[in-house]
């Protein structure tokens, strides 16, 4: 079965962690199990609700469920042999106590840049390499990421978040929206305040940075960034401004010499300043 669909059996010893169960990180989970990842573990504490019906790929019936536990049931109904392990607890908790000897990747699908630059510190101590993937959706029709970087080694997480002379920064080097824009909406009925996009954006997201992922997995990639920029069309219709990364990133595909501009930057965590 396997084969005949195009899973790969090498995949099958893999274990992969994926830290975010929401839009994007439940497609990477089911991309990851379609291509033959044998071993998920899922961390997300979040129930899933009405909110996120039309662009989270569960059923309604998982409502005020566990994202996780409903992931678990899809997921190892869906791909015979996968096994998954649901853990209804916070990222930091995970990190906290995680044993990384049998993990061979961690995806952090959070959106929440701080907390993971904080996370890609801790994991850097950790003497295990091993590859971590950081992925996140612009607001609207804007675009996404995927950033790949590994627990040894020049390029982190880190880099990403310095200016020109090394200096840490509140904004990322290849952030699509310029700062200092509210870009959240509430919506009459709805019980939260949200970053509005769509069921396409946050696909060709997650697919985009399983992908990348399952290239490092194969060993043939190494710190690097991917992206996907949109038209903006629907962000110039709120009149937000955007930065020149995203008006390059409109005409150029990414490249090597892309990722060694955004990682570039004198980085305390991951290298010395020349």
């Amino acid at each position: 079965m396997r084969e005949r669909g195009g899973a790969s059996a090498a995949m099958f010893s893999k274990h992969v962690v994926v830290i975010g169960c929401g839009a994007i990180g439940a497609v990477i989970a089911d991309a990851l199990a379609a291509t033959g990842v044998g071993r998920l573990t899922l961390v997300d504490y979040d129930d899933y609700s009405e909110d996120n019906v039309f662009r989270h790929i569960l059923d309604p019936i998982w409502i005020d469920v566990p994202k996780v536990h409903g992931l678990q049931s899809k997921l190892e109904r869906q791909y015979p042999g996968l096994k998954v392990t649901p853990l209804t607890i916070s990222g930091q908790e995970w990190l906290y106590g995680a044993d990384l000897g049998d993990v061979d990747a961690v995806v952090f699908a959070l959106g929440l840049p701080t907390l993971e630059q904080a996370f890609s510190r801790t994991l850097r101590k950790k003497k295990k390499q091993l590859p971590i993937l950081f992925t996140w959706l612009e607001p609207l029709d804007l675009g996404g990421h995927s950033v790949l970087s590994w627990t040894q080694g020049e390029g982190c997480l880190n880099c990403l978040y310095r200016d020109d002379e090394g200096v840490p920064s509140l904004q990322s080097r290849i952030a699509f929206l310029a700062p200092n824009q509210p870009v959240s909406k509430t919506i009459t009925g709805c019980g939260s305040v949200f970053v509005p996009y769509g069921a396409l954006q946050s696909r060709r997201t997650a697919l985009m940075a399983a992908e990348h992922l399952l290239s490092a997995l194969s060993g043939t990639t190494g710190p690097s960034c991917r992206y996907w920029a949109g038209d903006g069309e629907a962000a110039a219709g709120q009149h937000l401004q955007t930065t020149p990364w995203w008006d390059a990133a409109r005409t150029t595909v990414p490249s090597d010499a892309q990722s060694k501009r955004a990682f570039g930057r004198p980085c305390k965590h991951c290298r010395e300043a020349k």
